[in-house]
């Protein structure tokens, strides 16, 4: 998203709606700043990791997930709602 809106003010380019998928710290700056950038998907790339580690050492255990698909909560952050997103954990 941080790329796109700078490709979008190098090329002159208005009224793009942008997003992007991570949550990442940088998208605070940009949701809060005077970009394009819309809006974010979060993730948690420490909380996927230990999930991620868990689930791994559970199997190699003989214990398998309930469910093969394990999903992780995301929150969609925006202008309106930036100030109370927390980031990522650690």
């Amino acid at each position: 998203a941080i790329g796109s809106d700078l490709a979008a003010k190098q090329l002159n380019r208005t009224g793009i709606v942008i997003t992007s998928v991570d949550g990442a710290p940088d998208i605070v700056g940009a949701l809060k700043g005077q970009t394009q950038v819309q809006a974010s998907a979060s993730q948690d790339p420490y909380a996927m990791g230990k999930l991620a580690v868990e689930t791994g050492l559970g199997i190699m255990n003989g214990t398998k997930p309930e469910n093969p698909m394990i999903l992780m909560p995301s929150q969609l952050i925006t202008r309106d709602n930036v100030g109370s997103y927390a980031g990522w954990t650690r």
